[in-house]
């Protein structure tokens, strides 16, 4: 089990932990969708390629480990690519905080939010995806959530 855990209530940055041992740290940036992040003591970067389109880029180790494409700009869903394989994240339903990992149509994962006024969430990965690849794909959900609560703040 992956938690992905809010160093404060109103705070940017995560302690990404795996069984209870530390991942990763996330810094999110306030004024774009880009983060800085140590997985294992070595740095790694998450950014879009353009200011408001274009893909997710994850590097790690000085290469492009993945890549996320959000196909619709009114779907939360997300194609994932590592290497030649593809992923895809998509909501439980519209009003979900909770998110399913699929390969070719099968459900093997899945991410979900603690609660509905916690920045915390949990995650349920395969057991052969490296710490990178499941970080990345928590960076990518903790992405959608933040839209959505400032979404949802902007419209209160």
């Amino acid at each position: 089990m992956v938690k992905a855990v809010s160093k404060s209530i109103f705070s940017s940055s995560y302690d990404i932990k795996e069984n209870g041992e530390p991942v990763s740290e996330v810094n999110f940036s306030n004024w774009s969708e880009k983060a800085e992040l140590t997985i294992g003591g070595k740095k790694a970067s998450f950014y879009r390629q353009g200011i408001v389109s274009g893909d997710f880029v994850f590097e790690f180790e000085d290469r492009i480990l993945a890549t996320a494409e959000k196909p619709s700009a009114w779907k939360d869903d997300m194609v994932i690519k590592v290497g030649e394989q593809f992923f895809e994240i998509r909501p439980k339903s519209w009003f979900s905080y909770t998110y399913y990992i699929t390969w070719q149509g099968q459900q093997i994962g899945k991410i979900s939010r603690d609660g509905w006024v916690t920045q915390n969430g949990t995650g349920e990965f395969p057991e052969d995806w490296p710490a990178a690849l499941k970080v990345f794909v928590f960076i990518l959900v903790l992405l959608l959530w933040r839209r959505t609560d400032s979404a949802a703040a902007s419209g209160s």
